[in-house]
């Protein structure tokens, strides 16, 4: 087994220095992962922009979905009107 200590890390993302904690690289080695390059504000800030790019495209997805159903019922509401007047 690894040996796991306390680093003290410089992050890639913003050059600020972050402690990485023995409980830390357990979990990330039983993950098969390496150890973090970025400090906890700029994973959470990845994470937080990876969160609204998900949620801004379902939005995208929906509104588009939203259009295409308005689209239908219009005409079948005139193809309906139509048939009333007939």
């Amino acid at each position: 087994m690894q040996d796991y200590y306390t680093q003290e890390l410089s992050c890639e993302t913003c050059g600020r220095p972050f402690v990485f904690r023995n409980y830390e690289k357990e979990r990330l080695a039983k993950q098969g992962l390496a150890k973090s390059k970025h400090c906890p504000l700029c994973r959470k800030a990845a994470h937080d922009l990876r969160k609204e790019d998900t949620r801004r495209i379902e939005n995208e997805i929906w509104q588009q979905k939203k259009a295409e159903d308005k689209k239908l019922f219009d005409i079948r509401l005139n193809e309906w009107k139509v048939v009333t007047k007939g």
